[in-house]
């Protein structure tokens, strides 16, 4: 979901709030939770969603804007004034909903019960650091049908986290979030290599290249200043070319949320992801 439909706080005016996308999706993968009786919202802002979709769960709210949390307990919700970062709450959750948290989820998602649920979406990346971590796997992801019904996708979930690999599979697919459609990239290929074939491949080259500035840049600015660390947001790349700057998005995968809108499961301990499992 994209940032701007979660519920904004002013300065003035800090209250809780709902946002009828998250309770539509929320409502829509419940039958798909199981028994759901405890629910961790970190970096939650003013949004009760989640409430509305379990009312007889207990919900613990976290989030590190001090007034926000005040509103929250003032409406009678359990909340905390805590760095999600570092924060990790007493009891594990059946539950933990992340919704555009601005910070990885490897330390939110620690308290998840084993086989419990993982709900978020990848505006912050967050469903493509999930898909990365071991101790999870992907087992749903929603999407938006004709006249905007929603579909649970349980198929070929590896494909929402894949690039296209083929000229074909390119053409075929759909821009996503970040990434850009096969048009787009035409247009740009033509206009720097004078060609119009072999598009993917000659995308492909366009990207490491602005990767290998990008990175450049990085360690520059590294340099100039002992201590600090840059991340690289390969959904930002770009490159100069006669004095313009070429912005280079990030290629689409296979398939797209149309709803952005993940699953993840905690695995047993004595379940191993497929590559573990082929790697043994």
């Amino acid at each position: 979901m994209p940032a701007e439909t979660k519920p904004r706080e002013t300065q003035n005016i800090v209250a809780p709030e709902t946002s009828p996308l998250l309770v539509k999706m929320l409502t829509f993968i419940k039958p798909k939770l199981g028994e759901v009786k405890s629910i961790y919202y970190p970096c939650s802002g003013s949004d009760i969603s989640v409430t509305q979709v379990f009312p007889d769960a207990k919900v613990l709210f976290v989030d590190n804007n001090k007034a926000i949390v005040e509103a929250l307990k003032k409406a009678d919700f359990q909340a905390r004034e805590e760095d999600a970062t570092k924060f990790k709450p007493d009891t594990s959750s059946d539950l933990v909903l992340l919704e555009n948290p601005q910070i990885g989820p490897e330390k939110m998602v620690e308290a998840v019960k084993e086989e419990g649920f993982v709900a978020c979406n990848n505006w912050s990346l967050t469903a493509d650091h999930m898909y990365k971590n071991p101790d999870f796997k992907i087992v749903g992801v929603v999407n938006a049908g004709d006249n905007d019904e929603l579909t649970y996708d349980e198929k070929d979930l590896d494909d929402y986290f894949k690039p296209v690999e083929t000229e074909d599979e390119f053409k075929k697919s759909k821009s996503g979030l970040f990434g850009i459609n096969y048009d787009q990239a035409r247009e740009i290929v033509m206009g720097i290599f004078k060609v119009d074939t072999d598009i993917l491949k000659h995308y492909k080259e366009l990207l490491e290249q602005a990767k290998k500035a990008a990175l450049v840049q990085k360690a520059e600015y590294e340099k100039q200043h002992p201590g600090e660390t840059v991340g690289l947001d390969e959904r930002l790349l770009a490159f100069e070319v006669n004095g313009r700057t070429i912005s280079v998005p990030p290629l689409p995968k296979k398939k797209t949320s149309s709803v952005d809108f993940f699953v993840f499961q905690k695995i047993k301990k004595e379940e191993a992801k497929p590559e573990e499992q082929k790697a043994a």
